[in-house]
């Protein structure tokens, strides 16, 4: 949703400045997108009621996934969105939207394998775009 054109540039463009992924630019972003960002979270607790220190444990997780996503370490789980697969959405922001998993883009075309391009192919990311 925050990719639709009517909401990127005035909502989430600030977020994507950062092309270089890192763990400080997993929480810069207009106060209005954390707002959006977040509400799926504090809707699904009025649908599934839970205990609240499930809930902020919950929120902590997500926290902690959102820095590890931009932390530029990966590992290679399969089907799973890792800090791989979100640097290549901040470069090329068409591909890779899922927060935690692949298949979704999979499914709708706009997976990219991060491993195919820099810097996960071992290339630096200035002279790989040269090459494309």
């Amino acid at each position: 949703m925050l990719h639709h054109r009517l909401l990127y540039a005035p909502v989430h463009k600030l977020h994507h400045r950062y092309k270089q992924t890192t763990p400080f630019s997993a929480f810069a972003f207009h106060p209005l997108d954390g707002w959006l960002q977040g509400c799926p979270y504090h809707i699904f607790v009025f649908l599934f009621p839970m205990h609240h220190v499930t809930y902020f444990v919950a929120l902590a997780a997500v926290g902690l996934w959102t820095i590890n996503i931009h932390d530029r370490v990966t590992f290679k789980l399969p089907f799973v969105n890792g800090a791989a697969h979100h640097t290549v959405h901040h470069t090329d922001f068409n591909y890779n939207y899922g927060q935690y998993f692949v298949f979704w883009d999979m499914f709708g075309g706009s997976f990219r394998d991060p491993f195919k391009y820099a810097p996960y192919n071992g290339k630096p990311i200035e002279k790989s775009k040269k090459v494309q």
